[in-house]
Parts: structure tokens; C-alpha cells; sequence
């Protein structure tokens, strides 16, 4: 990916904003950089210092209708996804899913992926871990994100991890 056919983000940390068209970008990257403000410096440091890549581009974030790289997760179907790749790291999120969601809980899902940055910044066998999801979940409670307000935030209204509108 080349950081130049994208909007940098937070240009600072190597971040760039891609979405599809008929998205809420605004919003995404919005929440996107208060999210990232309220992760503790220390841990933003570590996740630079335990993925490097050559050139500005550290990170790609967006929010997609759909992704050709997004994987089958535990509820069955991907609605945001951290993926380590050869030249950056990428943290997508469906549009469909994401804009049902009110912000503090939005906040909780970017917060979720940038756990499992951190995570894998420490442990290469992370994303393969079977406890993965459980860390990330610890992970959020140190820093005080409320993810279990979340899921049963979904669960009340008929909407799994990733179902689509």
C-alpha cells in the first residue's frame, strides 16, 4: 500500500485512513483518533517498536462494505479484523456493523484490534493463540474500555459480532 493514494491519519505515528465510498469516514476516524489518544503512550510505543516497516506507513485503518482479507471469526463471520502483512499492519472494520453501534461501544471494537496489535507486538503466536480473544479482552479492561457493555449491547438487539444490516 502506498501511504501517498491514502489520507494520513495521524501522520505522527505512520497512520493512514482508507474507506469505501458510502461510509461514515468522518466518523470512523474520529473515533479512530480518540481511541488511539486513550490507549497509555507506553503501549502505543510498544506496538511501533514490535511491528517496523521501512517508510512512513506503519498502519492502514478503514472501514469497508467489504474486505477480500477478512477471515471467519468466532461468531462466524468477521466484523473488524487486525492483520499483520509483509509491508504494514491493516485494522478494517465493517461499515454495515460498525455504524449501528454508538460510539462508546465503536470506540471498544478499534480499541479490541489495536489489543490484538499490542498483543502481537509481544508474542508472534498471538494471532494464532487460542486464548487470543480472551487476552484482548483483559487487554481492553486495563485500559478501561468496557467491552462486555458491548457485547451485551449486541446481544439486546438482535445483532452478533459482524452480522451485517
Amino acid at each position: 500500500m502506498n501511504a501517498a493514494q491514502h489520507k494520513w491519519l495521524i501522520r505522527s505515528s505512520g497512520i493512514v485512513l482508507r474507506t469505501d465510498a458510502n461510509t461514515d469516514a468522518a466518523r470512523f476516524a474520529r473515533l479512530f483518533v480518540e481511541t488511539w489518544r486513550m490507549i497509555p503512550l507506553a503501549d502505543r510505543r510498544l506496538m511501533r517498536r514490535g511491528h517496523r516497516y521501512p517508510g512512513d506507513l506503519w498502519m492502514g485503518v478503514g472501514l469497508f462494505h467489504d474486505h477480500q482479507r477478512w477471515q471467519r471469526g468466532p461468531s462466524g463471520e468477521a466484523a473488524a479484523q487486525f492483520s499483520v502483512l509483509s509491508d504494514h499492519l491493516e485494522l478494517t472494520v465493517r461499515n454495515a456493523w460498525f455504524a449501528r453501534l454508538p460510539d462508546e461501544h465503536a470506540r471498544c471494537i478499534i480499541a479490541h484490534e489495536l489489543g490484538h496489535c499490542v498483543l502481537s507486538a509481544t508474542s508472534p503466536y498471538h494471532l494464532g493463540d487460542a486464548f487470543a480473544e480472551e487476552d484482548v479482552a483483559e487487554q481492553l479492561r486495563a485500559w478501561g474500555f468496557d467491552d462486555e457493555a458491548r457485547m451485551d449491547f449486541e446481544a439486546g438487539c438482535g445483532l452478533r459480532t459482524g452480522e451485517a444490516a
